[in-house]
């Protein structure tokens, strides 16, 4: 069992060595920066700073929970605008799919005897194609 009264004060030195209090002199250190007034003084300071970085934070982060609600609300604006907008959408691309079947419709029931005609109706195709292709491209981005 150890006896209280051998136990002996130690700390730190600037090189991370122990050194123990041997029971000669003060208790306090002497020297430069030894003052218990200015060890106070740097503990206050480093608390302070410590607070007032601690603060900066929080209130950085009060400001990103501003901005990230915001930017929630909009986007729920945006959403709510392009939902009522879908419908008219549709309707207006399932109108011009229709009108481009019926073209295609007729191109494939012309007839095509000289090669001016078969030109032509190939070229129709070809175009009915594109734009079909298109708006197939549009209406999977809508969806």
């Amino acid at each position: 069992m150890l006896d209280e009264e051998n136990i002996l004060p130690a700390e730190y030195d600037d090189e991370g060595g122990l050194t123990e209090y041997t029971g000669d002199g003060d208790l306090v250190p002497q020297g430069p920066g030894a003052d218990p007034i200015d060890t106070i003084k740097d503990i206050t300071t480093h608390v302070c700073n410590s607070i007032t970085t601690w603060k900066q934070i929080d209130a950085q982060m009060h400001t990103m929970d501003i901005q990230f609600n915001v930017f929630l609300t909009r986007m729920e604006h945006d959403l709510e605008k392009y939902k009522t907008s879908i419908p008219v959408v549709e309707k207006q691309l399932n109108f011009v799919n229709e009108q481009i079947s019926k073209i295609l419709d007729h191109v494939l029931t012309m007839n095509a005897e000289t090669e001016t005609e078969i030109n032509m109706k190939m070229r129709m195709l070809e175009t009915s194609e594109n734009y079909l292709d298109r708006l197939s491209t549009m209406m999977m981005k809508l969806i």
